[in-house]
């Protein structure tokens, strides 16, 4: 018995030392920052429809009909996502993750109908959904022994991102197209979504 014990001591000492320490650190510090500008993209779009709605030439049932197809298609990708986790490593997940979202960002500020919104948000949609399954999971995997203590932290950073969303796209807004928001944003998850196949786990 004891030494059962034992040895479950000393694999999670393993687990948790799997990577330098100044890699964990940089896991937890890109997931989290991730995670943030995950939450921003998606609470941003809530001002920025104001202008959009116009330009584009839809109104609320357009808009209804977007929200639905946005949370069917993140659920059914969260599900894609857990599958995957076994066959594909959890960072580089989230690599391809921040990229879809990126690129469908990026599309959003090019079109030119409320056909092309709906197509552009759907793709940033499925990608945004790779954070919370992924991220946690990958957290959890680097920090075996304080599982609590990252994912509190890394939840209250996301919602940094959605605290200054508003705000932030109303003041870019004043000095800005909302298709610029749209690039600028973008480019964030591009490159953090590069950042994670850096990694190993």
């Amino acid at each position: 018995m004891a030494d059962g014990i034992d040895a479950v001591a000393r694999d999670a000492v393993v687990e948790e030392e799997v990577g330098s320490s100044i890699e964990r650190t940089s896991v937890l510090w890109l997931t989290n920052f991730s995670h943030a500008v995950n939450h921003f993209q998606n609470q941003m779009v809530a001002v920025l429809y104001v202008v959009i709605m116009p330009e584009l030439g839809f109104g609320y049932a357009e808009l209804g009909v977007l929200t639905a197809v946005m949370s069917i298609l993140g659920g059914a990708s969260q599900g894609f996502y857990g599958f995957a986790t076994p066959f594909i490593p959890r960072a580089w997940l989230l690599g391809i993750g921040n990229i879809v979202l990126g690129l469908g960002t990026l599309a959003t500020g090019w079109v030119g109908s409320f056909s092309g919104f709906l197509g552009t948000r759907a793709v940033a949609s499925a990608g945004a959904s790779a954070q919370h399954p992924v991220g946690s999971s990958l957290l959890v995997g680097y920090f075996p022994r304080k599982p609590g203590t990252v994912l509190a932290l890394n939840t209250s950073i996301s919602n940094i991102g959605s605290l200054l969303a508003p705000l932030v796209a109303a003041a870019m807004l004043l000095i800005m197209d909302w298709r610029y928001i749209f690039m600028i944003v973008a480019s964030l998850s591009i490159a953090m979504g590069a950042a994670y196949f850096l990694f190993r786990k």
